[in-house]
């Protein structure tokens, strides 16, 4: 079945490599393609290969899932059952008047009988010449069970998936070296080419595994969009996964970075974690899962891709993580002759475009007039079009709203944020959402379960650029479509916005402000004009969310810690209104339970020398021990109460960990806990 690239069926032929669907009008002629969504054709020629392998088999619902979703995506009934009837609507009925794709009970029977198809046609196009590389697979042949609850795959599971895709999927090198985020198959089949710099991120993080520290190694790759990180880290991570080392990859979409039972996973063995989406996840959960490895004492190896503008927010405490930030955006003449060498292998030449005719000197000052990232640079020598202009063409062979829709998802993926289906159904109340992402804007936008972006971030941030519409238009058509569920992605993209401090993220703080009946928006804006050094407007904006949502601690805390660090302590016994020791307080009256007040008061009395003892009023040890109480075995705050108790001139060693609010109980209580479940809505 492998070998064979074209498949028949009643009035269609299926090609496999690469996955198109015709009509046929004789038993040797194809006539026009089949309009069909990418989708729905995946789940056909998935199908139609089982039912030419295995004419009599059902295929499981869950196989089928895992071919066309992914394994680590969960796909709803209403979504599988509308992508199905996709399928079933392109086809039109058999030839004895029935759906081609059946369900029962969980199982999908292809009702045709599938053959493979003479290659002898005559027709107007022609296939790609596909010269692939097997990448050698893992020795791994046990799996830990890691649960859905696990925020990372395993690297393993990907690369076989991927393998297995290629049957049914299979995808050459064209769509890698045209602008595409980079894929499993993709590394598979070694469509990319080593850099040199990764050689040092590999000798990092093997020392680190070999001869752990106490501290989390956090290899850093830094690089803007286009330099190719997401594929260093991919490449890294099957290079690690092929000597049979224990690697997970973040999932997609998910927000958060939860790893249960790590440690008995792990199994004493060092585990290498790849991050390649921290834009989506709070810089708070970043560090939180930082500090709970180190706290833990897990052997794990943290393998991180991101902006160079964006990684300080997200940079670790040294004394938790042991950094080395290695940059990717300088690429060098062997980085360069690397990708020629591999794009004359895999593609003869011909995808060289402008360079095929140019010297290797020449080609070198081709990729250096350009300038600019990897890719674009690439783009731009082969094609000897600036870039933008490129992009530009895309969209404006465009109808409007397909234009417009891919606007508005480019708003979203220049960040690395992915677009909701939903909200793209309603900024596109009179459209179909998959007519225009699967038919006008095919190739152009990608759907992955229940969210779209562009092709490559990169492109998104220059078809921004390119629109004659203001973006902040764009982002103000976004929160007013926005629903109640939509909250922590809109607050995660104006929180990116403020950090980069685009033009309009005022006018947008206040229009989601209207928008959502949250303390979020008003506390982001806060915290913003706090940013810029506008005390007196961070401080009205304060007392305003404070004044609209009174049991809202996290903003009676901040305001606090604005006041704490302008030297407005307030009196002990009796604290001014609007002082640190007031406000501070008062997020503790709005709600005890939350944590952080208790620590930020308890670390103002022990900053100034008030250490008193568990039965003084409002000094550091009873702020910490009622936070304890009140709060729970939270361990920030405990660490900030050991942290207090060893600097405090009594210290209370403790003979044992028996002995209750001692140094030594208080570790015991902070090695005990388990990993913090810490918000991933940014704001919560």
């Amino acid at each position: 079945m492998s070998e064979s690239k074209r498949l028949a069926f009643d009035r269609f032929v299926v090609d496999v490599t690469p996955p198109q669907l015709w009509k046929l009008e004789s038993e040797k002629k194809l006539t026009d393609e089949v309009q069909i969504d990418r989708q729905s054709l995946d789940i056909v020629v998935f199908l139609a290969a089982k039912a030419a392998a295995h004419p009599d088999r059902v295929v499981q619902r869950v196989n089928l899932e895992e071919a066309i979703w992914g394994h680590d995506n969960d796909v709803s009934d209403d979504a599988f059952r509308t992508a199905l009837h996709r399928a079933n609507v392109a086809l039109g009925q058999n030839p004895d008047r029935k759906n081609y794709i059946k369900t029962h009970r969980g199982n999908i029977r292809f009702h045709a009988k599938v053959r493979v198809f003479d290659d002898d046609v005559s027709e107007d196009s022609s296939d790609a010449s596909k010269a692939t590389t097997k990448c050698e697979s893992s020795d791994i042949s046990v799996l830990p069970a890691i649960g859905n609850d696990f925020d990372f795959v395993a690297v393993t599971t990907e690369l076989q998936r991927a393998r297995s895709l290629l049957d049914v999927n299979p995808k050459g090198p064209e769509e890698f070296y045209d602008g595409s985020r980079a894929d499993w198959r993709d590394i598979v089949q070694n469509f990319d080419s080593p850099r040199e710099r990764l050689t040092e991120l590999q000798e990092f993080i093997l020392q680190r595994a070999e001869k752990p520290t106490s501290r989390i190694p956090v290899a850093v790759v830094l690089g803007e969009s286009g330099d190719g990180k997401t594929t260093a880290l991919m490449r890294t991570a099957a290079s690690l996964a092929s000597c049979n080392h224990l690697v997970f990859f973040q999932k997609d979409h998910k927000f958060a970075l939860r790893v249960p039972r790590l440690r008995q996973i792990a199994d004493n063995q060092p585990v290498f974690l790849f991050v390649d989406k921290l834009t989506e996840l709070d810089p708070t959960e970043f560090k939180g899962f930082i500090d709970w490895l180190q706290r833990e004492s897990i052997h794990a190896i943290v393998v991180v891709g991101v902006w160079p503008s964006t990684w300080p927010e997200y940079k670790p405490n040294s004394a938790v993580a042991e950094l080395r930030e290695i940059d990717i955006g300088r690429w060098t003449d062997k980085d360069i002759d690397g990708y020629l060498d591999k794009l004359g292998s895999i593609l003869s030449g011909a995808f060289l475009g402008n360079l095929a005719g140019l010297t290797r000197p020449q080609q070198h000052a081709a990729f250096l007039h350009a300038g600019r990232s990897f890719l674009v640079a690439m783009l731009m020598a082969k094609r000897n079009k600036v870039f933008e202009e490129y992009v530009k063409g895309e969209l404006d062979r465009l109808p409007g709203h397909a234009r417009r829709a891919y606007l508005y998802v480019s708003a979203f993926h220049r960040f690395d944020l992915a677009m909701p289906r939903q909200l793209l159904v309603s900024l596109l109340p009179d459209h179909s959402v998959d007519d225009v992402v699967f038919r006008q804007a095919r190739g152009l936008l990608v759907e992955s379960g229940d969210w779209i972006t562009t092709r490559h971030s990169l492109r998104a941030e220059v078809a921004i650029a390119t629109d004659e519409v203001p973006l902040v238009r764009r982002y103000e058509d976004i929160i007013d479509a926005s629903s109640k569920e939509n909250e922590g992605l809109i607050a995660r993209l104006l929180h990116i916005l403020s950090v980069r401090r685009d033009n309009g993220v005022e006018a947008l703080f206040i229009r989601a402000r209207r928008r959502f009946d949250s303390p979020c928006f008003p506390h982001m804006q806060a915290l913003y004009k706090k940013r810029q050094g506008d005390h007196s407007e961070a401080k009205r904006l304060f007392r305003d969310c404070t004044r609209l949502f009174p049991h809202d601690a996290p903003s009676w805390q901040a305001w606090g810690l604005l006041e704490k660090e302008q030297g407005n302590l307030g009196d002990r016994d009796h604290p001014e209104e609007n002082s640190a020791r007031w406000l501070f307080r008062m997020a503790i009256k709005a709600d005890p339970t939350h944590p952080h007040g208790w620590q930020a008061l308890g670390c103002l009395e022990a900053e100034a020398g008030n250490f008193g003892s568990v039965d003084d009023a409002w000094s550091a040890r009873d702020i910490f021990k009622r936070g304890h109480f009140a709060a729970g075995a939270h361990p920030p705050l405990i660490r900030a109460w050991l942290l207090a108790e060893q600097q405090a001139p009594d210290c209370n060693i403790g003979a044992s960990a028996e002995d209750r609010y001692s140094v030594r109980w208080l570790y015991d209580e902070l090695t005990k806990l388990p990993h913090p479940e810490i918000s991933a809505t940014f704001g919560n």
